[in-house]
C-alpha cells in the first residue's frame, strides 16, 4: 500500500507541474526543467537545428570508441546538457575503465571547449585534441594527416550510434532503464565486433 501511495503522489505532482506549464505556456513564459512525458518524465528535448526537425525527445547518451570500433565506454546523460560539458567526464570515465588516458581525443565541434573557461588538467593532459573550431575559422591543424585521420575516425562513430538507435526502443522506464538498455545494445555490439575479427 506504501508503493501505491507513493506512487500516485509522485503521478499528482508530474500532472500539477503540467498544468503549471501549461499555464506559463499560455502566458508566453518560459519554465526550466519541463516535463515532456507524464509516462516518462526523464525525457528531455534535445536541440538538432535539422532542417525540419529542430528537436529530438529522449535521453542523451554518450559513447566512446577505441580506433577499432569496439564501445569503450557508454553512458546516459541526466538532462539536456551541452556536449562540451560531456567531453571531460566521457575523459575521466575513459581512464577509469583502461588506467590510461588516450593519447588523442577525436570529437565533433559540438565537444569543442570555450576559450573562455579553463580546461581541466586530464584534457590538458592529452597530446592531440581533434576537435574542429565553430565558425568560419579552421583549426590550425586541420591540414595534418593526423588530424584528418581522427576526423574520418569520427566519422566512423555515426554507424555505432545508429545500430544502436536502431536496436529497437527502451523497454525500461526511468534513466536506469535507459542505462540498462544502453548497457546491453553496446555488449551485444561488441560481441558482434569480436565474432568478425
Amino acid at each position: 500500500a506504501g508503493h501505491i501511495a507513493k506512487h500516485l503522489k509522485r503521478q499528482a505532482d508530474l500532472v500539477k507541474q503540467i498544468v503549471r506549464q501549461a499555464r506559463a505556456r499560455f502566458r508566453s513564459r518560459h519554465l526550466p526543467n519541463k516535463i515532456y512525458s507524464l509516462h516518462e518524465p526523464d525525457v528531455v528535448c534535445i536541440r538538432k537545428n535539422k532542417t525540419g526537425r529542430p528537436n529530438e525527445y529522449g535521453m542523451k547518451f554518450n559513447l566512446s570508441v577505441d580506433k577499432n570500433g569496439f564501445i569503450v565506454c557508454h553512458e546516459s546523460i541526466v538532462g539536456s546538457q551541452h556536449d562540451a560539458k560531456l567531453l571531460d567526464p566521457a575523459v575521466k570515465h575513459w581512464e577509469q575503465v583502461t588506467g590510461q588516458l588516450p593519447s588523442q581525443v577525436n570529437g565533433d565541434r559540438g565537444y569543442r571547449q570555450s576559450k573562455r573557461k579553463r580546461m581541466s588538467r586530464r584534457l590538458q593532459a592529452i597530446s592531440r585534441l581533434c576537435i574542429p573550431t565553430s565558425g568560419s575559422k579552421k583549426h590550425p591543424d586541420h591540414h595534418r594527416a593526423w588530424f584528418q585521420n581522427g576526423q574520418r575516425l569520427r566519422a566512423h562513430i555515426e554507424g555505432t550510434i545508429g545500430h544502436i538507435k536502431a536496436r529497437g526502443r527502451c523497454r525500461y522506464r526511468g534513466r536506469q532503464g535507459s542505462q540498462i538498455h544502453l548497457s546491453i545494445n553496446a555488449t551485444c555490439w561488441n560481441l558482434g565486433k569480436l565474432t568478425r575479427l
